[in-house]
């Protein structure tokens, strides 16, 4: 099981380093925090650029925060209330957030974090497309001498259109 976390963390992060790649849409700087601003101008550019696939309030989209923007966002009230407090329709809210602006939203530590800035990524699906040559495998277990060796192999490829469909949400290590 951890041999197949493993090849997926590795998928994650050849996926998230990807975002340096973003030349269009690019929101925040290293002095930047997330917050309901940034978050609002993620999905304005994606409102904009993503020729008409984005739909507020009905495409679903996603955003992957490093785990270091996780007070910031819990302490954007107006996101978090439903967490802390529920309403007459869901008096009880499952997860650590709601929906943010329609987005479905988690943290990763598998965002990019490179040269003192976090590469935090709001996408819709067609950001990312992978193809898989070779599926995940896990070898059977082979005992030489002291030594058990595992080996896990698997083989993908990934294409991106980040200018249209994805936002480099870039933020500060604070």
């Amino acid at each position: 099981e951890m041999l197949r976390a493993g090849l997926a963390e590795f998928r994650d992060v050849a996926c998230a380093s990807l975002a340096t790649g973003l030349s269009v849409n690019i929101k925040g700087s290293a002095l930047a925090s997330i917050d309901k601003g940034l978050l609002l101008d993620a999905q304005q550019a994606l409102t904009i650029s993503a020729e008409r696939r984005y739909k507020p309030g009905v495409t679903p989209w996603y955003i992957k925060i490093h785990p270091l923007q996780l007070k910031n966002c819990m302490s954007i009230f107006d996101l978090t209330a439903d967490y802390v407090r529920g309403d007459s329709e869901r008096p009880l809210v499952s997860g650590w957030m709601s929906k943010v602006l329609g987005a479905n939203i988690d943290e990763s530590g598998n965002v990019l974090n490179s040269g003192g800035i976090i590469h935090n990524l709001a996408y819709l699906s067609e950001a990312f497309v992978m193809a898989f040559n070779e599926e995940s495998t896990v070898l059977p277990a082979q005992d030489i001498e002291l030594v058990t060796r595992l080996i896990a192999t698997e083989e993908f490829g990934v294409a991106e259109a980040f200018d249209k469909f994805a936002v480099d949400i870039q933020t500060g290590q604070n």
